[in-house]
């Protein structure tokens, strides 16, 4: 590995070569990561992580939908409706356009526009969508999962006893 200061680990850089949005750039490392694999459609998202075995299905983690996809997660995830309400006023305020949803694929035309990445950084930064869970926490979601009906389950059991 490259030998330099921490900071300049903590920076994406690119091939030689590659014209980076500036945006992108600038981000962290890890950040920056997670926006280039959703942009190129490598990310560590439903149907990436059933394949590899990290989860038993490509279903949203969110909001429980059918197929977890980087437009899923950007336009139509119910679980992160005020985080995206935040992404388009960034949009709006950048001078980029709304995606449109009659479009085949509007995530295409966000990611294209370089004035939309810092409201998709923001937007990834604040859902952490793509960001792959440490084991610790991969446990912890799993069990909260697990027992999510149990509490309603004893409360309807309790009520039908009185």
């Amino acid at each position: 590995m490259a030998k330099g200061t921490p900071a300049a680990q903590m920076t994406y850089r690119p091939h030689r070569g590659w014209r980076l949005d500036p945006a992108a750039a600038g981000a962290p490392k890890a950040l920056a990561s997670r926006y280039y694999q959703l942009k190129m459609g490598h990310a560590a998202i439903g149907p990436y992580l059933q394949r590899v075995q990290a989860q038993e299905s490509a279903a949203c983690q969110g909001c429980g939908a059918p197929r977890e996809s980087v437009h899923h997660l950007l336009l139509e995830c119910r679980e992160r409706a005020g985080p995206r309400r935040t992404l388009f006023q960034g949009l709006r305020e950048a001078g980029a356009p709304r995606p449109a949803t009659r479009e085949i694929h509007p995530e295409v035309g966000l990611f294209g526009d370089p004035r939309a990445t810092p409201a998709i950084l923001w937007y990834l930064q604040d859902t952490g969508v793509g960001a792959t869970k440490t084991p610790g926490e991969a446990q912890v979601q799993a069990r909260a999962q697990d027992e999510w009906g149990w509490g309603a389950l004893e409360g309807a059991e309790q009520m039908e006893g009185d």
